[in-house]
């Protein structure tokens, strides 16, 4: 994590020196914009299950495949943060 080998890692902790750690910039980059995706979605899916007229058959454009979908992306998302995590 620090970005050096084994042997410089060993030798600068012996000597007392501070290492800095090197976080993958772009991995972080990308889980906020995965945050970000699943708060959108989240706050989506919170809108239409909070709107009781959205869901009047006769009324309502809204389907369950609609929400089955942004279900389906939030699972999707989850996964993508989960990759991301294991690479750091």
């Amino acid at each position: 994590m620090c970005g050096v080998s084994t042997a410089s890692f060993v030798r600068a902790v012996a000597l007392g020196e501070k290492l800095k750690v090197v976080a993958d910039q772009r991995a972080v980059l990308e889980l906020i914009r995965l945050r970000a995706d699943m708060g959108r979605l989240g706050g989506l899916l919170k809108l239409w299950l909070t709107n009781e007229e959205r869901f009047d058959k006769e009324r309502s454009e809204l389907s369950v495949a609609d929400v089955r979908d942004v279900l389906h992306r939030i699972e999707a998302t989850e996964e993508q943060i989960r990759e991301v995590v294991e690479r750091l």
